[in-house]
């Protein structure tokens, strides 16, 4: 018989206890079920050179863009699955997560080169009619519904086996990597990777971290790792978001 994982008898007892405690009102029922203690591993981080591999072995555009997204913005696998064409704020230069990690709402990151990206699969998005202005960002196999997030799994498992990456990968990985570089480059993960305590995520990350913070200087994650040329960078305009729709009728 398989043993249980410790993080799921946690959550079983989680459960266990509140039903005890608030359901049944019976606090003396859940007096012994206690959570178990188990060590966190360091995550595993890729350097910048295996990232850019990874995301260079892609085999489409959307792949290459969706990946990008992980690691350039440090969203979930998820969060980035349910993104909309309208949740691209190039004016800000945000991404807007709806209904991330326990049901919050936050903004991530938006970089130039990421915004780059994210303009040229929305162009060969619409050449093929899969891309639609109230659309998905990265819509599945029907252009009605998203990419599943384990298509998104498989894609980077097939990316890093293309890049002879020999480290155990997933999309995972990628928000682990966003988040190593970050403190690498000297910049705070307050506000930055959701629902974690900044502090918490600056102590696990700095583990890990093999070069002092002060030594390097400051640039973003995603600088040069899927930098192309767009020549309709100025042209092509992503539709406004709905506040500020409103904003620009209430102004006229």
């Amino acid at each position: 018989m398989p043993l249980v994982p410790v993080p799921t008898m946690n959550s079983i007892v989680s459960a266990q206890r509140f039903f005890f405690t608030h359901t049944l009102d019976r606090p003396d029922l859940a007096r012994r079920l206690v959570r178990l203690a188990h060590p966190r591993r360091l995550p595993v981080v890729l350097i910048r050179d295996e990232v850019a591999r990874l995301l260079n072995a892609t085999t489409c555009l959307k792949h290459q863009a969706a990946l990008s997204v992980v690691y350039g913005a440090g969203l979930r696998v998820a969060e980035v699955a349910m993104l909309n064409v309208a949740d691209v704020d190039s004016e800000r230069m945000l991404l807007r997560v709806e209904r991330g990690k326990g049901g919050r709402y936050r903004n991530a990151m938006l970089s130039e080169d990421l915004l780059t990206l994210l303009r040229q699969w929305w162009r060969v998005g619409r050449q093929q009619g899969v891309m639609h202005r109230d659309g998905w960002l990265f819509p599945g196999q029907h252009a009605m519904k998203p990419i599943s997030t384990r298509q998104l799994y498989r894609i980077v498992v097939e990316a890093a086996q293309a890049a002879d990456i020999g480290k155990q990968v997933g999309p995972h990985t990628l928000r682990h990597s966003f988040a190593t570089h970050l403190l690498e480059d000297g910049r705070q993960l307050a506000g930055r990777m959701g629902s974690h305590p900044s502090d918490y995520l600056s102590l696990r990350y700095a583990t890990g971290r093999r070069t002092p913070i002060c030594n390097l200087r400051r640039r973003e994650p995603t600088r040069g790792l899927f930098r192309r040329p767009d020549p309709m960078k100025n042209v092509i305009q992503w539709p406004a978001l709905p506040q500020q729709r409103n904003r620009e009728q209430l102004s006229q």
